[in-house]
């Protein structure tokens, strides 16, 4: 990243080198409020020691005030401002899936990879979803987005790489692909490539 090779071992290597990323099975912490879940993912960024954690002080206050204020701003940024308090279990499924979001850019990544975000959603979810991407696009962050809904990837992306069984089958912009004899064929079947 950066034109630097990184070595990761972990998702914790990850987080530290501006990596963050969400799974497409929703990994939620059941009952914990939504702004609970976003303040954990400030934990790679903690100045305050085991230690300090443990007994507490005014260091760990300012630090834990700092996180819940950031956490709202992306919750906020994410659309879910009125429900920072709510339990994530009790949430429509989009709005667990754009906690999961906000979780991960409190890691303050330079790169989010968002493996399958639209699984399980409808229709006005993903749009909400892809507000997000484009915004946080906007932002400057990179986003590798892994998805089959192709109405998403046209409507958020710059460029677009199509797999089939794990071999690259075309590369380009979206209205390019959208377009390929491959594509088409390989993900609408050969009568509509031929229509």
């Amino acid at each position: 990243m950066d034109g630097k090779l990184l070595h990761l071992r972990s998702l914790s290597d990850a987080a530290l080198g501006g990596i963050a990323r969400t799974f497409q099975t929703i990994k939620l912490f059941g009952d914990l409020p939504v702004v609970d879940h976003v303040i954990v993912g400030f934990a790679s960024h903690s100045r305050v020691g085991i230690l300090g954690a443990l007994v507490g002080g005014k260091r760990r206050r300012s630090e834990a005030s700092r996180h819940a204020a950031d956490a709202r701003q992306l919750i906020q940024f994410v659309g879910l401002e009125r429900l920072e308090n709510a339990p994530a279990s009790q949430l429509a499924y989009g709005h667990r899936r754009l906690v999961e979001i906000a979780r991960a850019l409190a890691v303050r990544p330079k790169v989010l990879l968002l493996d399958e975000p639209a699984a399980g959603l409808v229709a006005q979810e993903i749009e909400a979803l892809a507000e997000v991407i484009r915004r946080l696009s906007d932002c400057g962050v990179t986003i590798l987005l892994v998805e089959h809904r192709m109405d998403l990837i046209v409507s958020v992306s710059d460029r677009v790489t199509v797999l089939d069984y794990g071999e690259v089958i075309a590369e380009g912009s979206p209205a390019a692909i959208q377009k390929d004899p491959r594509v088409v064929t390989a993900y609408l079947g050969k009568s509509r490539a031929a229509a």
